[in-house]
């Protein structure tokens, strides 16, 4: 029973994965593309358990990112992603997507972002599956 548990929780992310990366890709391919530059980061903290079971606290900097859209107002928005080691710094120029539908979801235009989130995702179900694949055959 519980390997049957395992096995669907590790088809579910797998199939979240693959919907999102294709949201994803379909957003970068057909969305409104603009450019931004990023002018500033947003200090937050996060938190995660680690090993021994503590809360850890970390820094986070979201970016802050301004860009002209296509009705040519300037628009600001602090991108959801989280970058501890500040891999942008400010002035860094970065493709955008939105949807006209939605203006307020905007994506950084990069694959590899989107094929980061699937990898994640796919390596998460991989690791239920397994797990549900050596309890069933104890």
């Amino acid at each position: 029973m519980v390997s049957i548990l395992l096995m669907s929780i590790g088809i579910t992310f797998i199939v979240i994965g693959i919907m999102v990366f294709m949201d994803k890709i379909k957003l970068i391919k057909y969305g409104i593309k603009a450019e931004g530059e990023i002018i500033d980061f947003k200090k937050g903290m996060s938190s995660y358990i680690n090993e021994d079971k503590q809360i850890v606290y970390i820094t986070v900097y979201r970016p802050v990112i301004r860009f002209i859209d296509e009705n040519n107002e300037i628009r600001i928005i602090t991108y959801d992603i989280s970058e501890n080691d500040r891999s942008y710094k400010i002035g860094d120029k970065v493709m955008l997507a939105y949807t006209r539908n939605d203006p307020e979801y905007v994506e950084l235009a990069e694959k590899q972002i989107a094929f980061s989130m699937l990898c994640k995702l796919i390596s998460l179900g991989i690791m239920f599956i397994v797990f549900s694949v050596i309890l069933w055959m104890i």
